[in-house]
């Protein structure tokens, strides 16, 4: 009778333990600055980009994406700008983009996680024309002299000339 009363008493126990270790919620963590694991992806294509013609490529990296899903996809695609370009993948996150034109490119960058959630970003590269070959030297000008010497220095885009009479 004693083995029956304390087999009752183990399985009550017993019981007891896994009602309330049932009920327990899963304690979420959370880290700052990163989303928790039901987030969807997050997508940083990078600061806008600024090159100056004859420079006709740009790297462009979307290492500070992530998705916490597992492997993601990225994808690079050109939004708007001037026809002529060429992207060349690198690796999963970078991409070369060349043969650009003077203009103003937009690229967009699609992060897609295992769950096919996406996110988009976008980044803008700006390409200027060559710097002048004159812009910082005075344009070529007949200058008659009669009768001394001209000294002409250039200081930054501060062109002075000064004469000097002779006797």
């Amino acid at each position: 009778m004693r083995q029956h009363q304390f087999l009752y008493c183990m399985l009550i126990f017993i019981l007891i333990i896994c009602v309330f270790s049932c009920e327990k919620k899963p304690i979420e963590r959370v880290i700052p600055d990163t989303p928790t694991i039901i987030d969807p992806p997050i997508a940083r294509a990078g600061q806008d980009r600024e090159i100056r013609l004859p420079q006709d490529s740009v790297w462009l990296d979307a290492g500070s994406s992530f998705a916490l899903q597992g492997h993601s996809i990225y994808e690079w695609k050109k939004k708007s700008g001037p026809l002529s370009f060429k992207i060349i993948q690198v690796d999963s996150t970078k991409i070369i983009v060349d043969s650009l034109t003077e203009g103003v490119y937009v690229f967009g960058l699609k992060v897609i996680d295992l769950k096919l959630r996406e996110s988009d970003d976008s980044i803008k590269v700006t390409v200027l024309p060559p710097e002048s070959p004159d812009s910082n030297v005075c344009a070529s000008r007949p200058v008659s002299i009669i009768s001394g010497t001209a000294n002409l220095e250039i200081i930054g885009t501060l062109r002075r000339v000064g004469f000097m009479e002779l006797d």
